[in-house]
């Protein structure tokens, strides 16, 4: 895959899963892979592998601000990624984080429920997400699951979208990988209209980590300065060759080959 030859820097704020199919890791090697070099920060240790996550420990938010402090001393940030954000004191943490870097693109991916296993963000959590991030966003990336969820009222599911966005994103990207489909159907919407529908073939295994590979390839392209379509293109086709070089390490899900030539 060509790369452009600088590299923008994307801070990751998500979980530490050892199973190295999701969180941090799944931001390190797309957004590597993507051309780009991730500052990562860790908001919660998990207890998972791939098949299942177990349990989750929320990390102290001081240091949180003290690893994000010291980066602003130093790094240029070109774009964020927000993971698991596992308790409400995060949320607003990271909510402060955001607030020093304006006029970079914002990527939450609504980490909600394990595939398989533990609830990462109960009501309270999501009541904050809306409250604090949601207007501080320029891509929120749910699939049909997290964003029922977060818009509970009877709508189609692009309206539902549509809804979202008017809370405060620019966009959503809804994805579809968890639908019972033939064609996974992916959305890109923004508060008026659906403005991209994408098809592309439902792979035959279940992956662990692919709505962490498209959401930080998604924000390592706008840290590059593509515009929202050219970049969210680009992040699926990237995320369908991982999925289609993916290999099972474990006895759970495939787990996608993120670096390649």
């Amino acid at each position: 895959m060509q790369v452009p030859n600088h590299r923008p820097c994307v801070l990751c704020i998500g979980g530490l899963d050892p199973s190295g199919g999701a969180g941090v890791q799944a931001d390190i090697e797309a957004i590597a892979q993507c051309g780009g070099h991730a500052l990562p920060i860790i908001s919660c240790l998990t207890v998972q592998n791939s098949s299942a996550a177990l349990s989750v420990k929320s990390i102290n938010t001081k240091i949180i601000k003290q690893q994000a402090e010291a980066l602003f001393t130093d790094i240029k940030i070109s774009a964020v990624k927000i993971g698991v954000t596992p308790s409400e004191d995060m949320v607003e943490t990271i909510s402060d984080i955001i607030s020093q870097l304006p006029e970079i693109p914002i990527v939450l991916d609504p980490v909600i429920s394990a595939s398989h296993g533990i609830k990462f963000a109960n009501q309270s959590v999501l009541d904050a997400i809306n409250e604090l991030l949601l207007p501080k966003l320029t891509v929120i990336t749910p699939n049909h699951s997290e964003l029922n969820q977060i818009i509970t009222k009877d709508e189609c599911i692009t309206s539902k979208a549509q809804s979202l966005c008017k809370l405060g994103p620019q966009y959503v990207f809804l994805t579809g990988v968890d639908e019972h489909s033939d064609h996974v159907i992916n959305y890109l919407v923004d508060s008026e209209k659906v403005l991209e529908e994408y098809h592309w073939p439902r792979l035959p295994h279940s992956y662990h980590g692919s709505g962490c590979t498209v959401s930080s390839a998604l924000t390592c392209f706008l840290a590059h300065g593509l515009e929202i379509v050219d970049a969210t293109d680009k992040a699926q086709s990237y995320t369908m060759q991982a999925l289609e070089l993916a290999d099972r390490p474990g006895q759970g899900q495939s787990i996608p080959k993120r670096i390649f030539k």
